[in-house]
């Protein structure tokens, strides 16, 4: 068996097995070596206190199917530009006290969609955890206390974060019922030393949506 031959075995058993570790593994050590020092490799493993204030946060995206839009730029505690955002609630009913408190959104029913991590370069920031949840407005919902309905062609990704045009597009896009119901995804987004913000650069991701939490 010449050299190279065996070099070309030896390259081809390498790359069969990173993409078994890969596959068994969607958050993989690669994109979490600048998430504060936590060597883990799982977004829910991240104990809470590394996280940014030691806090988790919850991402609240509300849709009307029936008409295609999306409910936006709603006041919220953290003041993020577009969506809804507030602490994660220790009680299942938590997100729609908060979406009545803060932005006067009443929603039919509300489900947990997703989990997201966002790491940072640098030591300014650490981590943060945010679940995330779709909210269906009510169809005599009115446009709440300052917020908008956007139709989904319409959304305004250039003033988002850069990840949500990876996220966000398989939420906002017509589909059954049960199809809705069934959203499931996670990921891991590494920004820069600008971020959190929406000016801040995407650096690399490993999102994925999934059959079931």
């Amino acid at each position: 068996m010449t050299g190279k031959l065996v070099w070309a075995l030896l390259a081809s058993l390498f790359a069969t097995i990173m993409s078994l570790s890969i596959s068994c593994s969607a958050f993989v050590a690669p994109l979490l070596e600048h998430c504060g020092g936590v060597s883990t490799g799982s977004i829910h493993d991240i104990p809470t206190t590394s996280l940014e204030k030691q806090q988790e946060l919850a991402l609240v995206v509300i849709v009307d199917p029936t008409r295609e839009r999306i409910l936006l730029r709603l006041p919220n505690d953290f003041g993020w530009r577009c969506h809804f955002g507030c602490l994660l609630p220790a009680k299942d009913d938590g997100i729609e006290e908060s979406l009545w408190s803060q932005a006067k959104v009443r929603c039919s029913r509300v489900n947990k969609i997703g989990t997201m991590l966002f790491s940072f370069r640098g030591d300014k920031t650490e981590p943060m955890r945010v679940t995330v949840f779709q909210a269906w407005a009510n169809q005599h919902s009115k446009q709440g206390n300052g917020g908008q309905w956007i139709d989904w062609k319409d959304c305004p990704y250039n003033e988002m974060w850069q990840d949500d045009i990876i996220w966000l597009p398989e939420i906002i896009k017509p589909m059954s019922d049960s199809q809705r119901e069934m959203l499931c995804f996670e990921g891991h987004f590494v920004f820069d030393e600008n971020g959190p913000g929406p000016d801040a650069m995407l650096l690399m991701h490993n999102c994925q949506f999934l059959e079931s939490l």
